[in-house]
Order: structure tokens, then C-alpha cells, then sequence
């Protein structure tokens, strides 16, 4: 199986690639045939062990986050070199070995993972888009997805990569901003577009996006670390500090 292994380090986020890389040496797909890519304005060279640096320019915040799904589509020229592809969120760190089974299920076409935050709180609580000019509108929903773990069949992710930068430029052409920008669009595309596709999700527990120093019910597989311990977050933000 040829796994396309995703990783936006632009900025001061380059930082969390030693820590992500080193941890699924051994830990991340032992059983594929891994490629890591990596999206940044940085060097080749600020990546050891990245099969490919794919140029990014720094788009700011929101930007960075909220164009994820335009970098991604990116890979469409490649897609014949890869079976599945898989995207972690910078801060992520393996904490125990995961097959192939076990991230991309038996029969999948796209790979999410419950929020370790609203796995055991009521549907009105989970903080979903909720207004109805928006393409990211999930007026009810199930489960609320994190935007930190994503991925699934090549063919199957790059569609929903096209459908959510479509719609994700719709609402901005409409002067609208999801409430959790891309985290928001890709709930919606689980909620509505996948299922519509006729499009199988492999949901993930939280344990494969644990927060460092929280207390979860669940094995932890994939460690989120602290960002604030790492960078500015603040300041890449553009908050008051």
C-alpha cells in the first residue's frame, strides 16, 4: 500500500517536524510504502526525512489553516503514485505503532476522527456552522469531526479536497468565515457531501488526536502537543498577547 503522508509546516510551525517525523519513523504505517510530503515557504532542508517539499507561500491566519484543501488538491498531478493519503496537524506525535487497518479501515473511502472535546457532549453543544448562508452548514449533526486528522482513498480525498476549496471560496466571495474555518467545511463534507457520494467513512476515536495533559477513556495513539509550549500562537494569530 502507497501512503502519501501530509504535513503543513509553514512559518513558525516547521518546529513541530522533528518531533512528528522522528515519532513515525517506526510508530506511523511500518506496513506501507510511505511518502512524506511536506507544504512550506522553508528550505528542503529545514526537513530531513521528507520525501517532498512542495513551495507554499505563508498565507497568514486564517489562511494557512483555511486553505489546507487548496494545497492538497495539489497532489491531483501525483495521484497515481499513491493508495491512500493521510494529512496530521503539525503538533501531532505518534505514541504507539498504527497499521494500515487501524487508520484507513478495511473498506474506507475516507478516514476522520472524533473531537477529543465533544466525543460525550449533546449535538446543540458541538460547535458546528450553523448559519444557513454558509456552505459549511451543518444545521444537525452526529458526531463532531476534528480538522487535525484527515485522509482516505487517493481518488476519494483529492474529490472532497476540490469540493471543500469550491465551497470554501464561495463563502468567501460572500464575505463569510466559517466559525472554525476548515474544520467547519470538512464537518459539513462528512455530514452532507460524503453521504451523498455515497462516500464510507472510517470514523476514528479521540484517542488519535490526544491532547497533551488531557484525561480521555480512550488509548492514546496519536499525541497533540501544546502549541503554546512550542510557538507564539498568539502572535501568529494576531491576538493581543
Amino acid at each position: 500500500m502507497r501512503v502519501a503522508i501530509l504535513f503543513i509546516g509553514i512559518g513558525a510551525y516547521q518546529r513541530f517536524w522533528s518531533g512528528f517525523r522522528r515519532s513515525a519513523e517506526t510508530q506511523l504505517l511500518p506496513d506501507a510504502d510511505r511518502t512524506f510530503v511536506v507544504f512550506s515557504e522553508h528550505p528542503a532542508a529545514t526537513f530531513p526525512g521528507a520525501d517532498l517539499v512542495l513551495p507554499q507561500d505563508d498565507l497568514g491566519w486564517p489562511g494557512n489553516t483555511l486553505e489546507r484543501f487548496r494545497m492538497f488538491a495539489r497532489l491531483r498531478g501525483e495521484a497515481h503514485r499513491f493508495d491512500r493519503i493521510i494529512f496530521f496537524n503539525a503538533n501531532c506525535e505518534l505514541a504507539s505503532t498504527i497499521t494500515l487497518p487501524e487508520l484507513f479501515g478495511p473498506d474506507a473511502d475516507l478516514v476522520a476522527c472524533r473531537h477529543p472535546g465533544f466525543f460525550d457532549t449533546p449535538e446543540p453543544k458541538h460547535t458546528y456552522e450553523r448559519r444557513a448562508a454558509s456552505t459549511a452548514c451543518v444545521a444537525r449533526g452526529t458526531v463532531y469531526v476534528a480538522g487535525g486528522l484527515m485522509g482516505g482513498r487517493t481518488t476519494a480525498f483529492l474529490d472532497a479536497c476540490d469540493t471543500l476549496r469550491a465551497n470554501i471560496a464561495t463563502d468567501l466571495d460572500r464575505g463569510l468565515l466559517a466559525v472554525w474555518h476548515d474544520e467547519s467545511h470538512w464537518n459539513a463534507y462528512i455530514h452532507r457531501d460524503a453521504p451523498a457520494r455515497g462516500r464510507s467513512v472510517h470514523l476514528l476515536d479521540p484517542g488519535f488526536l490526544y491532547p497533551e495533559g488531557w484525561r480521555l477513556p480512550f488509548p492514546r495513539r496519536i499525541a497533540l502537543r501544546d502549541k503554546a509550549r512550542v510557538i507564539d500562537v498568539a502572535r501568529i494569530k494576531g491576538a493581543a498577547r
